[in-house]
Order: structure tokens, then sequence, then C-alpha cells
């Protein structure tokens, strides 16, 4: 599975796997967390020409709304709104989940995309150590939260889902259920990555 995560591995899979998506995506409500860089934004990007129905949910409020601007006069999709939240503190996270229960808008689609790497080890102001916050707890507390508009979706539409992006690095390191805010031993942001990335899999 390691492999995969290599430059090799990258091309093989384009060439074998990689199809891509074509569906109109109109009728379906996407959220997406951590939008505003990277796979985020591309992926935003993406299903944006496609017409989904986006909900991208941001920490930075001013490069949310210009990401959301560019998007609306790129793609034409004038369906696109903005969460803002830190998903490491979990009064955003219940924020979120209260906004959108509230709006009752069926979720076709739950990408918890949004990550970090910390060094040192830092804890948030809620005293959760922070790749644990944001990796592990943030986006398990985002799915059970948001569980019911999923189920509503999969009632109408017949599915809906849930995508955690993960890491080849998850490969390298164990789940240690009884340390997973990793406070023991010496710390080191990229393992701490690679623990919860592994823990956000299974």
């Amino acid at each position: 599975a390691l492999s995969r995560f290599t430059k090799r591995g990258y091309k093989r899979g384009k060439k074998k796997l990689f199809n891509p998506m074509s569906r109109y995506m109109g009728d379906k409500h996407v959220v997406l967390t951590g939008a505003t860089a990277g796979l985020g934004k591309a992926s935003a990007e993406f299903l944006a020409y496609r017409g989904a129905k986006l909900t991208l949910v941001v920490r930075n409020r001013e490069k949310g709304r210009e990401l959301v601007a560019d998007l609306k006069a790129r793609t034409g999709n004038r369906n696109i709104r903005l969460e803002i939240a830190d998903l490491s503190l979990m009064a955003d996270v219940d924020k979120v989940i209260a906004n959108l229960s509230k709006r009752g808008e069926p979720v076709d689609v739950l990408i918890n995309n949004a990550g970090a790497l910390f060094n040192p080890r830092q804890e948030t102001k809620e005293g959760l150590e922070q790749s644990f916050a944001l990796l592990l707890l943030g986006p398990y507390r985002l799915t059970e939260g948001l569980r019911p508009l999923l189920k509503a979706a999969a009632d109408a539409h017949g599915e809906a889902r849930v995508i955690n992006v993960v890491s080849g690095g998850m490969y390298t390191q164990k789940l240690r259920v009884f340390d997973l805010q990793n406070a023991e031993d010496k710390y080191s942001g990229s393992v701490a990555y690679a623990r919860c990335k592994r823990g956000l899999m299974i």
C-alpha cells in the first residue's frame, strides 16, 4: 500500500486507476473542509465546475471569501456557501453542525480534508493536543454530527458518502489507542500526523 504514495505509484495509478469524474453534480450537496489551499482548493474548483452545491468549511474568513468569489466568477456556480470554523476546536465543530442542521439540507458528500502538521507539541485552548483535535477528533465529531443529514441524502438519492483524506505516512505508524493525544515519548509532528491519519482511516 505504501508504494502507491510514491512518484512511481502515482504515475502507475494515473494510467490505470484515476478516471476523471464527468458526472453532473448539480443535485448533490457537498461539505468540504480545508478548502482554501492544496487538495481542498483543487477539489472545491473541480466540484464547482460540475455544478455541486458546495459548503466550504474554512478557518480564515478573508481567504474563504476570496475563494468563494473566485469560484463563482470562474465556474458560474452561484451555489457556494461558507462556514468559518477552526476544526481543531470542538466548539467550532459543533457550531458548523448546528448551522448545517438548522439549514436542514441533506449532505450527499462530506469530505474531511482539513489538516496541518504541528511542531512542537501544542494544545488547543480546549486542552486537546492539536494534531489529535484537528486530524482525528474533529472529523469524527463532524461526521457523527452530520449523520442525520447524510442519512437524509441517502434516503432521498440512494447513497451518501464520507471521504476521509489520509496520507501514505499512516502506514509507518501503528494506532496507539491509549495515547491518542501523543503525550508519550519525544514528540514528533510527523509521527503524530501519521498516527492521527491512521486513526482517521480506521
